[in-house]
């Protein structure tokens, strides 16, 4: 309510389809940084982010409407309405499933960490580069930008003033054969990866497919570097075809964390 009702004026001021796009968005990330705050491990699918997408659109719409007279009491039962909405279609969406109502905290991870953990050498990463899990802020792409370098990324948000970022399902995406030169993910999908193989849901047969069609997607001679590393699953990787590359990582002097380099051979 405080956020909209700062911003109504500038919610009036829409006169495009563009500008209810800009604003809808922006309210769509907040939606799903609260939702990845809480629990890093929830994703949605492709259609589930087009329904959320069109629901803010739909909010915006609305408080673009509202005449200035009583404005607070518009804007209250726009939000309500709104919100019993949205609640409704979360609890259909994660009915059954109590592993995702649990709290599970994650943090979007800055280009120079990355840099070190993945041992990334930016202007050594054949192209075109894919970031799987690229986060609202994008850092690694934007790096990779600035660098010239040709550079997409995959996450739930929708990351503005950048047309490189799909705001897709990483399940879903289409990554095609032979395409990519680099793919690049930090503690995104491995981190998912682990996190359903330990606790057996629904979900690992479909990470296992989409890991199987990530490797083929790479180029001869093209890259997979990834963190956290998989013992369970690279150790039944061909080698014939693919090189691994492990590394250890030491935080605070206690947490290990593996990252890994798999190099496409042929």
């Amino acid at each position: 309510m405080d956020l909209i009702s700062n911003n109504v004026k500038e919610i009036w001021k829409i006169s495009s389809q563009e500008g209810i796009n800009y604003f809808a968005a922006s309210v769509y990330n907040w939606f799903i940084k609260e939702c990845i705050n809480y629990n890093q491990y929830i994703e949605f699918t492709d259609v589930q982010i087009d329904v959320f997408k069109n629901l803010y659109k739909a909010l915006i719409k609305d408080l673009n409407k509202i005449p200035t007279e009583v404005v607070n009491i518009h804007i209250e039962k726009i939000v309500t309405n709104h919100r019993i909405k949205l609640l409704t279609i979360l609890q259909e969406i994660f009915s059954g499933q109590s592993e995702f109502t649990q709290k599970k905290i994650c943090s979007e991870y800055s280009y120079k960490l990355q840099k070190q953990v993945l041992r990334l050498k930016i202007n050594s990463l054949l192209e075109p580069i894919l970031d799987i899990g690229c986060g609202e802020n994008a850092f690694l792409v934007k790096e990779c930008i600035n660098n010239k370098k040709e550079i997409f990324g995959i996450d739930q948000y929708i990351v503005q003033n950048l047309d490189n970022i799909f705001c897709k399902n990483w399940l879903e995406y289409n990554y095609e054969k032979k395409k990519w030169g680099s793919i690049i993910s930090h503690m995104a999908f491995t981190n998912h990866f682990k996190y359903h193989v330990s606790h057996q849901t629904n979900y690992v047969k479909q990470y296992m497919e989409k890991y199987i069609e990530i490797l083929s997607s790479l180029k001869i001679g093209g890259s997979f570097y990834y963190s956290p590393s998989m013992p369970e699953i690279e150790q039944n990787v061909d080698k014939e075809k693919y090189k691994i590359q492990n590394y250890e990582n030491i935080v605070n002097n206690r947490i290990k964390i593996g990252s890994v380099k798999i190099i496409k051979l042929k």
